[in-house]
């Protein structure tokens, strides 16, 4: 008996294809979140130095000024 290529094997393949596609889009947009998040690590170390650079600045300041130390 040959195997009718509309059969119950080429249902079994459609499926998994399916699978595929949805798993492939799932793994695109996990791609794309992670992205961001990296991004936005990149912003938040920046903001950070600009930050701390700051409080050493205003505790430089604060040094020369007598009545503050």
């Amino acid at each position: 008996m040959e195997e009718d290529p509309r059969g119950e094997g080429w249902a079994g393949i459609d499926d998994v294809e399916t699978d595929v596609v949805e798993i492939e889009a799932k793994l695109d947009k996990l791609v794309k979140l992670c992205s961001g998040m990296i991004e936005a690590g990149r912003a938040y170390v920046s903001a950070n130095k600009l930050f701390v650079n700051g409080i050493k600045d205003l505790s430089q300041q604060c040094k020369k000024e007598e009545m503050i130390s």
